[in-house]
């Protein structure tokens, strides 16, 4: 026991709070830090319990049923109840906090509170995908004082001070790392090691090179470097290459506007800079190139799938 893991990133967190966020960077911290109701088998990518207990399903496919663990509790002794996952539904669905997670709740219709430990959820439609809406890391309702926007400037968005995870906030400096420390009340039982940190790198050389060099103990790596990574255990660098299959995907994305004047990709009505749900398509000049189907259609048999 102790010594610390540190990990990678080529980005930089936008948050801490797992309801403002769903990036990379940011869901690899949150993921420590918060529990969630159900959470990925990270060999299989099932579901699986985490904060809840079990759950089950009605007949017609329209209530779930989410029976909770009783032994989670929050950082500063707070017991993790439902009233804390209908907090976080809430909260997603609040349109002031822009939550990145709202597409995921459009046909859960209701949620209810049946008792402490037990939370009921309808929908609008059967439908298999809903659940994976339940695997977003859960808030603790007390700290907002069960008020959804008490968490629209909240400097628990970068710097949370209760959480329920395998590890607690220790601090961030921005575009540097963020650096976590065991939670000794953490359900599962204490960590192993007294750390978590993830370094932010500018691009992937350099993180290469620490890979390389064991400043860090674990990263993912791009395909493009993964013959330098066997050239260099080759020569007897101590590095190990594992794959595994990932729940998302790669995709190939083409900018259709014209390069001579591009604009944004919709009419900021708000006038803030950033897109706002509502807000509508912005009309724009075709790419000269891109615009044409028939070359879009090339590019794509072009593509060795079978080699990919």
């Amino acid at each position: 026991a102790g010594g610390e893991i540190v990990t990678a990133s080529l980005a930089d967190i936008r948050s801490l709070n797992p309801v403002l966020s769903n990036d990379g960077a940011s869901s690899t911290v949150t993921s420590q830090l918060f529990v969630s109701l159900l959470a990925l088998d990270a060999q299989t990518g099932a579901l699986m319990p985490r904060a809840a207990a079990d759950w089950t399903v009605s007949e017609d496919g329209l209530t779930y049923t989410f029976n909770l663990r009783q032994d989670i509790a929050w950082s500063d002794g707070t017991p993790l109840t439902a009233d804390d996952v209908a907090f976080t539904f809430q909260a997603i669905t609040t349109p002031e906090l822009n939550s990145p997670h709202l597409a995921n709740f459009v046909n859960i219709t209701r949620w209810q509170v049946a008792n402490a430990n037990t939370l009921v959820v309808e929908l609008g439609a059967p439908d298999c995908t809903a659940i994976y809406a339940f695997n977003v890391g859960l808030i603790p309702a007390h700290i907002y004082n069960n008020d959804p926007l008490n968490i629209l400037d909240s400097e628990e968005n970068l710097a949370p001070t209760v959480t329920s995870g395998p590890f607690l906030f220790g601090e961030y400096q921005p575009g540097q790392q963020v650096r976590l420390v065991a939670n000794p009340t953490y359900y599962a039982g204490q960590p192993v090691v007294n750390s978590w940190t993830m370094k932010i790198y500018p691009n992937a050389i350099p993180m290469l090179n620490d890979l390389l060099a064991g400043t860090i103990d674990y990263t993912t790596v791009d395909a493009e470097f993964v013959g330098r990574v066997e050239s260099a255990m080759a020569r007897g660098a101590d590095v190990e290459i594992n794959k595994w299959f990932v729940n998302g995907f790669t995709y190939l994305a083409f900018n259709l506007a014209d390069p001579v004047n591009p604009q944004n990709g919709w009419l900021d009505e708000n006038e803030d800079g950033v897109y706002n749900p509502g807000e509508p398509v912005q009309t724009q000049d075709p790419h000269p190139v891109l615009s044409d189907l028939a070359v879009r259609q090339a590019i794509a048999l072009a593509l060795d799938y079978d080699d990919i």
